[in-house]
């Protein structure tokens, strides 16, 4: 029986081919096992779970994403203030993920604007 929806914090990692969520993470949802696979990150090489969740960005409003594959993966200390990684397989979901390294601003856009085409020449 899955459990209450959890607020998780997510570090975007544009070197892993999957997102995934820590150990204690999924055994607070409880969800279905759906395989294993080989996972790819920055963080290095390894086999892991898979499972099944529903991911939610209420505070910045994006759509949901209500089937996603997610590997269960245990995370460096250093990064013990993050719950997961968001990887390619979600960015590329999205309309436009666009980093701004001088102003350490990002912005994503999980649909077209009014105005989308100009992005594209800007």
């Amino acid at each position: 029986m899955p459990s209450e929806p959890v607020a998780i914090r997510l570090l975007i990692d544009t070197g892993s081919k999957r997102t995934a969520l820590i150990p204690g993470i999924i055994r607070h949802l409880q969800p279905d096992t759906a395989g294993s696979a080989r996972v790819v990150s920055s963080l290095g090489v390894a086999r892991a779970a898979l499972f099944w969740i529903r991911l939610e960005f209420p505070e910045a409003g994006l759509a949901a994403f209500p089937e996603v594959l997610v590997a269960r993966l245990p995370l460096p200390v250093r990064l013990s203030q993050f719950h997961g990684l968001l990887g390619r397989d979600l960015l590329r979901r999205l309309e436009s993920f666009e980093y701004e390294g001088r102003r350490g601003v990002c912005t994503i856009w999980d649909r077209a604007g009014h105005f989308a085409w100009l992005r594209r020449w800007l």
